[in-house]
């Protein structure tokens, strides 16, 4: 008997018992239908996770900045497994020892960005920009001095705040809502949703952005002087805040004054001064600075990361205003005078010392002490206390007091790409800069960077397979008992069969004829039971992902693949027919003398 007429002769016997055929079926489907769905909704957050992961990581640039921090951030306690002493002595856990050791790594960025120009047809295939940052922050001030200058960058707001907290002092201190944006159109249009004007397109055009809510930080109103930094005294006034709101309109055309860092230096009595405390001569640099426009209001769009530093919003600017600062700076006659006098600080009109010392007339020369006499008591005090201030600086110090940076050697480097493939493609060729540099004995020109947003990606991508396959081992209990359910179903139809395989037996038919009948039978049960379970997952995906997407407003998180459901209609297959193996060897070896007698 061949084992199509077993199939047929099986079906032919399920189709007489239609009721209990799909009870047994839908029985021997739960198993699946549990696996289903929990792969389908694997399936569909781990598509999510990667959706995200790519968006996020083409959004967000690959950043290998000058200071690294991995060897600081490896210290950890000493772990290490050691005999435990019982002897009454203490032993010593060499945290600190081991943490003053440890010194933050530099990465040499000049010689990264030769290796880059050196091979500019490959990293261009690379990436859709290049951006190089550096250690310089413009100087911007309140267009109105009608009451004085005003500072919005560095913020001034921690000495505007009369609290005793230092925690809140300290993040005044550091806050800093004004950024740099890309230069490369491509980037910003698929980062960020233009609201209200357009993208800045030279120097003196800033753009406002906005949060996801289209909100701002009640600190950036304070912070651009658009509230008065008084209010924040008054709680009052604090209150009334949350319920005020304010047009594009109200941004659009506002405008700030940059003034260039060298600026604020003068040279008085053979010595350069900072006037930045001078009220009056910062004025009239303010009124002669830079004038910076807001000429739009951006909001960055779901799934990108915006390059603003608060996440509530803030200011940002173009690299040319970067650009314009330094060339001016570079130019500044304070700056070549140092660069002229490396030996000499610029600011005490002495060589830098190696070892030194507090003011004191006695190290004054008679035509110091005679300029210094001629000075008004305020004017001493200025001296002396600039004298001290500057008293440990270097050339480089002076220099980056200054605003001078050096283009050769960026602080950090920023490099942007348009897929996940090719942000694999970049680390690959660091990796490749990397390794020529250790073969070369560079060790010292080797980059340590990291890519957390992948590591916290991929994090997130293992826990779901983790979760997914104790779920999966949990419900496979289900078809471990479905499978013995079935086993005990097919031994009842052995049962009822007995005078059908007498009259079979009586006919011709062999053992192994026998077996394949139930083999079959339990095949079909099986296809049943899987079919039937892959289309209650189907079903059961629609309101799933509806449910779903109401509350996270993420859509087709169910998804279950074509290629699953044949495994697990496999699977249903293999299982009842491994489920019927003991039941058809039972009819196989009923006598047929013994199944004709039977009623």
């Amino acid at each position: 008997m061949s084992f199509i007429t077993a199939l047929v002769l099986s079906f032919n016997n399920l189709l007489t018992k239609k009721g209990r055929t799909l009870l047994t079926a839908f029985a021997g489907s739960i198993g699946i239908i549990g696996i289903a769905l929990i792969l389908a909704l694997s399936n569909g957050v781990s598509d999510y996770v990667k959706k995200v992961q790519e968006d996020t990581l083409v959004s967000l640039p690959l950043t290998i900045s000058e200071q690294n921090q991995s060897n600081l951030l490896a210290t950890s306690p000493d772990l290490s497994e050691k005999p435990y002493k019982d002897n009454h002595e203490l032993g010593i856990n060499t945290i600190l020892t081991n943490l003053l050791k440890k010194q933050i790594g530099k990465n040499d960025l000049a010689s990264f960005k030769t290796y880059l120009e050196e091979h500019a047809s490959k990293v261009e295939s690379l990436t859709k920009d290049i951006r190089y940052r550096y250690n310089l922050q413009p100087f911007i001030y309140a267009s109105d001095t009608s009451n004085g200058p005003k500072n919005i960058l560095p913020s001034t707001l921690a000495d505007e705040v009369e609290t005793a907290n230092q925690t809140m002092k300290g993040y005044l201190q550091n806050l800093n809502y004004w950024s740099e944006l890309s230069s490369d159109s491509s980037i910003l249009e698929s980062k960020y949703d233009v609201l209200e004007g357009r993208f800045p397109q030279d120097k003196s055009e800033i753009v406002l952005i906005v949060d996801e809510n289209n909100q701002i930080s009640d600190l950036l109103l304070y912070s651009l002087r658009i509230k008065d930094p008084s209010e924040l005294n008054d709680t009052k006034k604090l209150d009334e805040l949350s319920s005020q709101t304010y047009q594009y309109s109200d941004f659009i055309g506002k405008t700030f004054k940059a003034v260039v860092n060298t600026n604020r230096f003068v040279k008085e009595n053979n010595l350069w001064v900072n006037k930045i405390a001078d009220a009056s001569y910062m004025k009239t640099q303010i009124e002669n600075g830079l004038e910076l426009k807001i000429v739009g209001v951006l909001r960055q769009k779901d799934g990108t990361s915006s390059s603003v530093n608060a996440p509530s919003g803030g200011i940002a600017y173009t690299s040319t205003l970067i650009d314009y600062t330094s060339e001016h700076i570079q130019n500044s006659d304070i700056v070549k005078e140092q660069e002229a006098n490396q030996n000499l600080n610029v600011f005490t009109g002495k060589d830098f010392a190696k070892d030194p010392k507090p003011f004191s007339s006695e190290n004054l020369t008679e035509e110091e002490k005679i300029q210094l006499a001629k000075m008004t008591p305020e004017e001493q005090a200025q001296y002396v206390q600039q004298y001290n201030d500057n008293l440990a600086s270097t050339y480089e110090e002076n220099l980056a007091k200054m605003g001078v940076i050096n283009k050769s050697k960026p602080a950090a480097i920023e490099l942007y790409t348009s897929s996940f493939q090719q942000k694999q493609d970049l680390k690959e060729f660091i990796n490749a800069y990397n390794t020529a540099k250790k073969e070369a004995g560079e060790d010292d020109k080797v980059l340590a960077y990291s890519d957390d947003i992948q590591t916290i990606m991929s994090s997130i991508t293992t826990l779901v397979g983790v979760v997914t396959t104790v779920l999966v081992g949990f419900v496979a209990i289900s078809l471990i008992v479905s499978s013995i359910m079935i086993s005990i179903i097919t031994y009842i139809s052995v049962l009822e069969r007995t005078k059908e395989i007498g009259i079979l037996r009586a006919m011709g038919a062999s053992k192994k004829d026998i077996r394949r009948i139930f083999t079959a039978e339990t095949a079909i049960e099986g296809f049943v039971s899987g079919v039937l379970g892959i289309a209650v997952t189907l079903l059961a995906t629609f309101p799933i992902n509806a449910i779903v997407a109401k509350m996270t407003n993420v859509g087709n998180v169910a998804q279950l693949p074509i290629e699953v459901a044949l495994i697990l209609i496999g699977i249903s297959i293999v299982l009842t027919m491994l489920a019927g193996l003991i039941p058809s060897r039972i009819a196989a070896k009923k006598d047929p003398v013994e199944s004709l007698r039977s009623e």
